[in-house]
């Protein structure tokens, strides 16, 4: 593996190195020899005014470089700062407006728990008012209770609390049922206290007559 890719750089570097000296040698063949042949040709017709330029350019190669790059500072410095104070104003704008923004929206909460209030106790009030007036005082407060429940409650609520009455209600319906059957077994026991002192009655009387009979004392007996 290490041979194949020391043969793979190899071939790669071999090849961008020919790259490089074909481009080197268009641009020697195209700009670099005749712009050298000019320049002989220059010295050798003129060569005081070749010299000048010769030498003007080479003197001004430094300050020109440093103009443009005291440019080019300049120009990425300000877009630096502007772009830096444009950031800063723009952090400062929005923490001023939503610090705004939460101040309102804080504002408008308790106004709406405000508002929301009073509308719900409104209409309680007239619906207290309606019911009072169309089923009486103690009717008209009991449902509306029971209305005021059921709309403020949860459901579980409400059927945790239809459990009560249920169980009132049976209980309410047992004990008629209950009452009815002591009434029953009171009748009973009446009854057969009254058959008994009939029976003992009817033995005193027979006795005072002198009717006495065994036969049928037996049979009351029994």
């Amino acid at each position: 593996m290490s041979t194949m890719n020391k043969e793979d750089l190899q071939s790669y570097f071999e090849r961008s190195a020919t790259i490089v000296l074909q481009i080197f040698d268009k641009v020697e063949a195209a700009y670099v020899r005749p712009g050298l042949n000019a320049l002989i040709r220059s010295f050798q017709t003129k060569p005081l005014h070749s010299t000048f330029l010769s030498t003007f350019a080479l003197l001004s190669f430094l300050p020109f470089v440093a103009f443009i790059g005291f440019s080019l500072f300049v120009l990425g410095s300000s877009l630096f700062f502007a772009l830096a104070t444009a950031l800063a104003v723009s952090a400062a704008a929005i923490t001023v407006f939503g610090f705004i923004l939460a101040i309102t929206l804080i504002i408008l909460f308790f106004v709406s728990v405000f508002l929301t209030m009073a509308v719900l106790g409104s209409l309680l009030a007239l619906r207290l008012i309606f019911l009072v007036r169309s089923n009486g005082p103690r009717g008209g407060v009991t449902e509306w209770a029971q209305e005021t429940r059921s709309r403020v409650y949860a459901p579980k609520d409400l059927k945790s609390e239809s459990v009560e009455p249920d169980v009132e209600e049976d209980e309410a319906t047992s004990t008629p049922q209950a009452e009815e059957k002591d009434e029953d077994a009171q009748d009973e026991h009446e009854e057969r206290s009254n058959s008994s002192m009939s029976v003992g009655s009817t033995v005193v009387v027979a006795g005072q007559e002198g009717k006495y009979d065994p036969d049928v004392n037996a049979k009351l007996e029994e």
